[in-house]
């Protein structure tokens, strides 16, 4: 969704597309890196324009292709009273929207908190645990998660967070390295 949305917002000449090929390098390379490379987009941008912005882009993107299979887990489990967490690496802000697509609590999204600086400005560096790697899965237990019946990813900085599953681990579209 981070990579979907910033692609969007340089379309929409929102965003530096010249820190683009920069972003795509490190995450090569790296994608924890990757992760914090991206917020760089955000540098300098009110939170209220990004909201905004973030706000015409789930209108556009409404029709998303969803994996069918991972909505479907995820009403299944919320039907079956299960507490459904979103880990993202995604910044938070982005992925406020998500409640209105899928049946997930505003505070079980777990992502990137952009920092803000004093002007209410993001200073494209991200603030508290990082929700990539063990990140995901600090940011799991420190939302009082004791157990995990089903987690679900689909890149290698996604794997402490699968082990913290003591039922099913889902790789789902998996890239090579997972």
């Amino acid at each position: 969704m981070s990579e979907d949305f910033v692609q969007w917002m340089i379309q929409k000449g929102h965003f530096d597309g010249a820190l683009w090929s920069d972003y795509v390098a490190t995450n090569a390379s790296d994608p924890a890196a990757g992760c914090l490379e991206i917020l760089r987009f955000y540098t300098g941008i009110e939170e209220a324009t990004i909201r905004q912005h973030v706000s015409t882009f789930w209108q556009e993107a409404g029709s998303r292709a969803w994996i069918q299979s991972v909505v479907d887990a995820i009403s299944w489990l919320d039907d079956l009273g299960f507490d459904v967490f979103v880990v993202s690496g995604t910044p938070r802000i982005v992925l406020d929207p998500l409640p209105q697509h899928l049946p997930v609590l505003p505070d079980r999204i777990l992502a990137l908190e952009l920092e803000v600086d004093t002007d209410g400005r993001f200073t494209g560096r991200h603030s508290g645990v990082p929700t990539y790697g063990e990140g995901k899965a600090q940011s799991l237990r420190d939302a009082g998660c004791a157990g995990v019946f089903l987690a679900a990813g689909n890149s290698v900085l996604d794997v402490e967070m699968l082990r913290l599953s003591q039922d099913i681990k889902w790789a789902i579209q998996p890239d090579h390295a997972l």
